[in-house]
């Protein structure tokens, strides 16, 4: 006779519940050490939770649209904190706040906002929200979410000063479908927020939308390495060789990009709905609805 796992293991029981969108959820992220999560509904609205209080530290409306996908960052020993977020109206926005300005932020919870008052006092009170540092119009028709690689610490010169937190931009490669061919990665630059490349779709193969995207290099590489799943199955990874050098750690926006495919596989029927590289970075992780991965 066999034993079942679920009847050795009864079903996982949450220590607490967060409740407070109005809207289905799309998109989670713990950061900040497990201090700190940040949410993104159906409806464009953000919120980060203070995870040992359980409140909500900041809320905003950061996109006319669906969120796609959020990530949080913790700096500056966790005074500074940065949301990136992507939207269905086609926009990728990076926002910051400080320990001081969580003070005055809005939180009254997208839940709430039907039953507050109205008076002019509660109306300036909700329309604070984090400094909206980066917008940058990306594709959104796929469904597919950006992947985001930060760059080292010497590619961090302060373009615009910061003078809130002293704190220069953030630097990262963002990755999102290309705006006109839906099947071709774009690639762009941040603080620049620049487009720096585009990997073309191949005319020999068919694969349709990309609808998954990661960005990544190994330790102590000097390449970039981007998988893509597609909307016919297909899994792709490319590579782009000597973007960092040890001498110069940083990244040459002005560079040529080249990019080759190492591998191409079609492990799916059906579209790949997300995709996922392990900390080795010799293994992918795909998930799809014809139940495989």
């Amino acid at each position: 006779m066999t034993t079942s796992v679920s009847s050795l293991h009864p079903p996982a029981i949450p220590i607490y519940i967060l409740r407070g969108h109005g809207a289905p959820i799309h998109a989670l992220q713990i950061f900040s050490q497990n201090l700190r999560l940040v949410s993104g509904d159906a409806d464009g609205w953000i919120v980060v939770w203070d995870l040992i209080f359980k409140r909500p530290v900041a809320v905003w409306k950061a996109h006319e649209g669906a969120v796609l996908e959020v990530k949080g960052f913790s700096r500056g020993g966790g005074r500074l904190t940065e949301i990136y977020t992507h939207g269905r109206d086609h926009k990728l926005r990076v926002w910051r706040f400080t320990v001081e300005d969580e003070e005055i932020l809005q939180k009254t919870l997208p839940v709430d906002l039907g039953a507050q008052a109205t008076t002019t006092l509660n109306q300036k009170q909700t329309a604070i929200q984090p400094w909206l540092m980066h917008s940058l119009s990306v594709n959104a028709l796929n469904f597919c979410a950006f992947a985001m690689l930060s760059l080292p610490d010497s590619e961090r010169v302060p373009q615009q000063p910061d003078t809130k937190s002293r704190t220069p931009p953030s630097a990262a490669l963002i990755a999102v479908p290309n705006a006109l061919d839906s099947g071709a990665v774009d690639l762009f630059h941040l603080p620049s927020e620049r487009r720096v490349c585009t990997i073309p779709t191949d005319p020999a193969v068919k694969t349709g939308m990309v609808m998954a995207v990661q960005l990544t290099r190994t330790f102590s590489s000097e390449d970039v390495y981007v998988a893509a799943a597609f909307e016919d199955g297909t899994v792709m990874v490319f590579a782009c060789r000597g973007v960092f050098h040890d001498d110069e750690p940083s990244v040459d926006a002005e560079r040529s990009w080249k990019w080759e495919r190492l591998y191409l596989t079609k492990p799916h029927s059906q579209p790949v709905l997300s995709i996922d590289l392990a900390p080795s970075r010799d293994v992918s992780i795909q998930s799809m609805p014809d139940n495989k991965g």
